[in-house]
């Protein structure tokens, strides 16, 4: 695994990091170790269940109801079309002509 510290030196241009920038140093390695330890313990001792209802809840959480977001479109394209009517409505022969072939 690439060290998130030896891709951010080497992309600010660090000169320690032109040493092994895809080798972890041995406290990295430690520390992954362990965090994957209790991770994969977590997991099988019924976590996985837990941490996908935590996940499933934190993705609804941000979801706003997409109705609300519809109808305020709906709304804005009704104004839309009620300006661009009204525009047409007082324009020049000559420039409805031009606008003709772009409407839908």
């Amino acid at each position: 695994m690439v060290s998130i510290l030896a891709v951010t030196a080497r992309r600010w241009g660090d000169p320690r990091s032109e040493r092994d920038p895809l080798r972890r140093d041995p406290f990295e390695e430690l520390i992954l170790g362990r965090v994957e330890k209790r991770l994969r313990k977590y997991l099988a001792r019924g976590g996985e269940a837990a941490l996908r209802r935590f996940i499933t809840e934190e993705i609804v959480a941000k979801v706003q109801d997409p109705r609300e977001e519809i109808a305020k479109v709906r709304a804005d394209l009704a104004g839309f079309q009620t300006e661009a009517d009204r525009l047409l409505d007082i324009a020049t022969p000559a420039s409805r002509d031009f606008v003709e072939p772009f409407r839908g």
